[in-house]
């Protein structure tokens, strides 16, 4: 609804991968784009995947499906992390029910149980004792597959990093911000946010996009302990 747009179009449920990426093909085979920019998950993915037969058409701004992956699923992108010293809350990388009762005893509440594939806080739920643990964990992974548990961080700033990398994985644009509101107010997406500097936040954020080796656009997320600022 953009009034630069100068030609809409509808185009399938990605749901239907085959269906999407054919439609697309069609479109950039038969129009000249400099560029195509897909801007949620269930878009970029099918697109990233097909990214030798897009690009014979036009540009795909985006890593290899292999290096997105990484990124896209939050298991991989914490073991990223926690490979580079970055900090982020203790994580259980839990994989059935088994595994959950394996470490019950080991867990302090309030946890936090996350799918490893979602976006704008899907499927996030919090847990204050081991029965609402194991029915919500249920509920989750049956809805929205694997999922992970964290501890539960207290809400100091929320901050983030958003940036730009090219081709061989370095930074070309960087912008820092702190989120001042959300919606919904637990957590999700910002609806208000203020530019401010920081340079040791950018450090540890370009820190991890280079061990992801990503390309294109990013914005990593940060929520500061208010316990201890960290």
């Amino acid at each position: 609804y953009s009034k630069y747009c100068s030609k809409k179009l509808v185009y399938p449920n990605p749901k239907n991968t085959d269906q999407f990426v054919n439609y697309l093909i069609n479109v950039v085979t038969k129009n000249e784009y400099e560029v195509i920019f897909p801007v949620t998950d269930s878009t970029v993915i099918p697109i990233v995947q097909n990214k030798k037969l897009f690009s014979k058409h036009t540009t795909v701004p985006f890593a290899d499906y292999s290096t997105l992956s990484k990124a896209v699923d939050k298991s991989q992108t914490l073991k990223v992390a926690i490979e580079n010293n970055i900090p982020c809350p203790f994580t259980y990388f839990v994989e059935d029910l088994n595994e959950l009762d394996e470490i019950k005893g080991q867990l302090k509440y309030p946890l936090v149980i996350k799918p490893r594939i979602s976006f704008g806080s899907r499927g996030i739920i919090m847990c204050n004792s081991p029965e609402e643990l194991k029915s919500r964990y249920l509920s989750v992974v049956n809805e929205f597959g694997p999922s992970i548990i964290q501890e539960y961080i207290p809400k100091g700033d929320e901050l983030g990093v958003y940036a730009l990398f090219n081709f061989d994985s370095e930074p070309r644009a960087v912008s820092v911000q702190r989120r001042i509101r959300s919606y919904p107010i637990s957590g999700g997406p910002s609806t208000l946010r203020e530019t401010i500097y920081s340079p040791e936040l950018v450090e540890v954020a370009f820190k991890l996009l280079k061990a992801l080796n990503w390309v294109g656009v990013a914005m990593v997320e940060f929520r500061v302990d208010s316990r201890d600022n960290v």
